[in-house]
């Protein structure tokens, strides 16, 4: 292994965290197009969150930091509203960034600071994902062939990279999840033809400054 100099003392000298990544204590609730942070024990509650139980709502837990970081800011000019065109939505670890994306997954939009921010070119997209080392995740198809990316989530406008996956040739993406500790990506596809529904766990590789670059063989779960 090039990056290990000396003797493998723990797990953590290849790159894997030793210790339990704290688990969130705040989500955002999307209201409409109104965002607002809440404390995620509070969500059982929603008639004391200011809605009743059956008003539409939706809930985005942030990714996991190596820490406990800062909590999404709370509702108001920090936070920005979300057009009804979006539905599902995913928010970063620190509450800066979020993405969303239009029912059937034609179109998604992103959010830095409020700021609307640039997004891959895919003609259709799944959830996006954000992992524990501030990358966000797109996954979906140009053109028919199925694709996945990477962006900065701290950087508005760095470009996409790409995440190389041969064994997703010929298939397509239905949904796409991220480890809490970035190491490893859940993936259920199909057949082009809708057929051969399949849901696959792969390792995550990535490059010597943290940025996924491809997707390791992956191991079919529930076969068959």
């Amino acid at each position: 292994m090039p990056e290990v100099t000396g003797p493998l003392r723990s797990a953590t000298d290849v790159g894997y965290g030793a210790d339990p990544l704290p688990l969130p204590r705040t989500a955002l609730l999307r209201l409409g197009e109104r965002l607002t942070s809440v404390e995620i024990v509070r969500l059982d509650d929603l008639d004391g969150l200011g809605t009743s139980p059956t008003a539409t709502a939706t809930v985005a837990v942030p990714s996991a930091g190596a820490g406990d970081g800062p909590a999404p800011p709370g509702a108001g000019a920090d936070l920005p509203t979300i057009p009804a065109a979006y539905g599902q939505f995913a928010v970063s670890a620190d509450g800066a960034d979020v993405v969303a994306v239009t029912p059937g997954g034609t179109e998604a939009a992103r959010w830095h600071d409020r700021e609307r921010a640039s997004v891959p070119v895919l003609t259709s997209f799944v959830r996006p994902s954000y992992d524990a080392h501030d990358r966000l995740w797109f996954a979906g198809s140009d053109g028919g062939v199925a694709r996945v990316l990477t962006v900065n989530a701290r950087a508005p406008v760095d470009p996409a990279v790409p995440v190389v996956a041969p064994w997703l040739d010929g298939r397509a993406i239905v949904a796409l999840a991220v480890s809490r500790d970035g190491s490893r990506v859940g993936v259920v596809s199909s057949a082009l033809g809708g057929t051969d529904m399949r849901l696959d766990i792969a390792g995550v590789v990535r490059d010597s400054l943290g940025r996924p670059t491809a997707l390791a063989a992956p191991y079919r779960q529930a076969d068959p």
